[in-house]
């Protein structure tokens, strides 16, 4: 026992020197302090916009929409096309409205600067359905919410159904009903950003005649219930004539911009005819 105490100490030694402290850190240096006397740096201001310069046109566009059966409107075509014919041809459309001959679809008409964007719309709104419920799911627990406990709610005694809340309730329940609405515009939308020439000879157009038109309805078969009958829903079906253009005018001359063969009335065609006037802002 005594010979092996030696031993015992000389390993606890030996195991002792492996271990190193770290030398200490020196202190950190004081964070430096301002003088009394010194002033806060100045706030950098934000550049200046540019100036635009004022601008020195008024622009006044128009686009004539006017839809005729196409047995008409043909011959009509080359004189609409040629800048030397398209003021009469102009006149004959609108003598063929007058005469209900032809049918006006819009005539708007946008004033604005020069390069400055301008919108003119006539529309009106149609809200329509995009997402239903199924059919024979009303009243149900929706997805993810807890049904109430019984301990907290008493169960209420049950209350026979009269019959015309009980056929009210079977035929809602061959229903798909609405939970989701989308709009839609309908009408004529003119947008332009106009540029007139140093000396007011020419104007160049970016400009965008637009008319939407709701034609009806169409019925789709979207499910089937229990008891085997077809639930239908409706969904609006729209017919849009539009002309997205950039070009270069005279002042005051018309231009041909479009033509289009319309869904409804069968058989009939569509002109956008475009004016721009460019006065001196005085």
């Amino acid at each position: 026992m005594k010979r092996l105490l030696p031993t015992l100490a000389c390993g606890l030694l030996f195991a002792s020197t492996t271990v190193h402290s770290a030398p200490p850190e020196p202190p950190a240096a004081p964070a430096p302090t301002a003088a009394p006397d010194a002033k806060p740096a100045p706030e950098a201001k934000p550049a200046a916009e540019p100036k635009r310069p004022d601008p020195k046109w008024n622009i006044r566009t128009d686009v004539l929409m006017v839809a005729m059966p196409q047995e008409k409107l043909l011959p009509l075509l080359p004189d609409l096309r040629d800048p030397k014919k398209i003021d009469a041809a102009v006149e004959q459309l609108l003598a063929a409205v007058q005469h209900k001959e032809a049918i006006l679809t819009g005539y708007p008409t946008v004033y604005t600067v020069d390069g400055a964007r301008g919108v003119t719309e006539a529309i009106v709104e149609k809200r329509y359905a995009v997402e239903y419920q199924p059919p024979g799911t009303l009243g149900a627990t929706p997805a993810g919410a807890s049904a109430p406990s019984p301990a907290s709610t008493p169960p209420a005694p049950p209350v026979p159904p009269a019959p015309a809340a009980a056929a009210e309730a079977g035929e809602f329940n061959n229903v798909a009903m609405p939970t989701a609405f989308e709009t839609r515009n309908v009408g004529p939308t003119l947008e332009v950003k106009p540029r007139v020439s140093d000396r007011g000879d020419l104007i160049y157009l970016d400009v965008v005649p637009q008319r939407v038109e709701l034609l009806n309805f169409d019925t789709f078969d979207a499910a089937k219930t229990a008891s085997g009958k077809t639930v239908k829903i409706e969904q609006p079906r729209f017919f849009t004539s539009k002309a997205t253009v950039s070009l270069a005018i005279p002042n005051g001359q018309r231009t041909l911009v479009a033509v289009h063969l319309l869904a409804k009335p069968e058989n009939y065609m569509e002109v956008f005819v475009l004016q721009a006037f460019a006065t001196p802002i005085k």
